[in-house]
């Protein structure tokens, strides 16, 4: 499908991010442990949308929540590759993701919904 004009840019996905899974490694005695992958290096609009703060164990817990839009990438069924499971590192910080959204239903850009601060 050829679209004449796409909701978003290269010029606008310029911030660069990384998608990493949770794995399972083995820790040599029969269990496993879970640790981060690596993880892939996407190019993303990055927006801050909110930050609040809650006081937790007699101190402040900042929360911070972000929008960031990359280029779709699916399984073989059209689903999206990422989920919730999934994490975002970006400039040293670790972000959860949410919810993943695809916009327009066109399968060119996905929606990130992230928040730094805050269990998946």
């Amino acid at each position: 499908m050829v679209t004449c004009c796409p909701k978003y840019s290269a010029r606008q996905l310029r911030n660069r991010i990384k998608i990493q899974s949770k794995t399972q490694v083995a820790d040599g005695m029969g269990g496993w442990t879970e640790s981060w992958s690596a993880g892939d290096t996407v190019s993303a609009l990055w927006t801050p949308r909110t930050g609040s703060e809650a006081v937790e164990a007699q101190g402040l817990a900042p929360t911070v929540s972000v929008t960031a839009i990359i280029r779709f990438r699916g399984n073989a069924e059209g689903a999206p590759y990422y989920s919730a499971e999934d994490r975002v590192a970006y400039r040293g910080r670790m972000y959860n993701i949410k919810a993943i959204m695809d916009v327009d239903g066109m399968h060119q850009f996905l929606e990130m919904r992230l928040v730094e601060g805050e269990p998946s």
